[in-house]
């Protein structure tokens, strides 16, 4: 029979930025997400983020590659002990997770990235257990870019778009993962956008 395969672990980060001011960087959410479309693409079944929050290890105070005063940096969050502000990344994986974090769900296939007619823009998409569908786009050029899905059937739905605007986002305590901002109507074979530079947009049939 198939044996499970794992590989633990893979991490996006910026060269030269030292660890505890890497999840300030813009850029990192959605490098991270793009790099989770790539492995649903390649038929990998979940893909685990370590942990929601920066850990304190009771019996280390150290200073090291990921570790500050004992405290292990690599959450999408502070340590409570440290702040209740969110870090950037938070908001665009969070919005990814959200509605793609699905037990049962499967990819659809797309290409992405230097294999798609919009280099630097990556595409995944998602079908969810009860029937939704999840469409993500990651645009990691330096400006707007326009682009195109062609979908092999049509959708016959509404897709919700969610825009995280990651250069922009200043992370404050209370704010949520964003909304909807707009609806594409009964989409059929075709959906046309533009997005910002290092923005990450979903598309979902979800309603909430």
């Amino acid at each position: 029979g198939k044996k499970e395969f794992w590989q633990d672990e893979m991490a996006a980060k910026q060269n030269n930025v030292e660890p505890k001011r890497q999840k300030q960087v813009a850029v990192l959410g959605p490098q991270t997400i793009v790099s989770a479309i790539c492995s649903q693409q390649m038929g990998v079944d979940n893909v685990l983020f370590w942990q929601a929050f920066d850990q304190a290890f009771t019996n280390y105070r150290e200073n090291a590659s990921e570790f500050e005063d004992g405290i292990h940096i690599t959450g999408l969050c502070p340590s409570l002990f440290v702040s209740s502000t969110p870090y950037k990344m938070y908001y665009s994986i969070g919005l990814f997770t959200r509605y793609n974090n699905s037990s049962g769900g499967k990819a659809i296939a797309t290409s992405s990235g230097d294999y798609e007619d919009y280099p630097g823009v990556y595409i995944g998409a998602t079908e969810l257990p009860d029937g939704n569908i999840t469409i993500t786009v990651v645009n990691l050029n330096i400006g707007l870019t326009e682009f195109s899905i062609e979908f092999d059937k049509p959708i016959g739905r509404d897709l919700h778009r969610h825009v995280e605007d990651t250069l922009h986002r200043v992370p404050k305590t209370f704010d949520p993962i964003s909304y909807a901002d707009c609806s594409f109507k009964e989409v059929q074979n075709t959906l046309k956008d533009t997005i910002d530079p290092f923005a990450v947009h979903i598309y979902t049939t979800c309603k909430y």
